[in-house]
């Protein structure tokens, strides 16, 4: 992904890719990259979008890693949705809408409302519930205790899950691995 940084910066730098300038005097963006994600941004104009086509084939070429036209989705900002439909006819790819979801954080929501974070929430809850059901597994002690105890050892389970180890049953420690969470 380091080889597409580079491409994309020579784009910028040579105006192969025409970014947008953030306000208040913020970045010039053009992409953001995390592990195998990457999200493009720039100007509307069609050149721009062909131009973005040939990087990414460039770089499949010298990498070997190729972008899957059924996996993206082309978002625009104040243009038609028949110009969005058009553009990513040109792209290859689905035509997308806002909000959108990017790495589990919405995208174009308006996060001020309270009905947009209920996606977050039911997430939340269904990690914790799933904690606390190995919490009740691995629980030692008095059945009876009351939830503030529950609270403490929730929270001991989840100190210790960050720290990336956990201490199973019979007492042992176990590394484990953090993707989960």
């Amino acid at each position: 992904m380091e080889a597409l940084h580079i491409m994309m910066e020579r784009a910028k730098y040579t105006n192969a890719f025409i970014g947008v300038k953030l306000p208040n005097e913020g970045p010039y963006l053009t992409h953001m990259l995390f592990a195998d994600d990457a999200i493009f941004v720039g100007e509307w104009e069609v050149e721009n979008v062909k131009n973005l086509k040939r990087i990414l084939r460039l770089f499949y070429l010298i990498s070997g890693l190729k972008v899957n036209p059924r996996k993206s989705q082309l978002h625009g900002v104040g243009v038609s949705d028949g110009e969005i439909d058009n553009m990513a006819s040109t792209f290859r790819c689905k035509a997308g809408k806002f909000p959108f979801s990017y790495l589990g954080l919405k995208v174009g929501a308006n996060m001020n409302r309270i009905s947009q974070w209920k996606e977050v929430i039911d997430m939340f809850n269904k990690r914790l519930s799933s904690w606390k059901s190995r919490l009740i597994l691995c629980r030692k002690g008095n059945p009876n205790q009351s939830s503030t105890g529950q609270s403490s050892e929730l929270l001991s389970v989840a100190l210790q899950v960050s720290c990336g180890r956990l201490k199973d049953i019979g007492g042992h420690t176990k590394k484990i691995p953090l993707g989960w969470l």
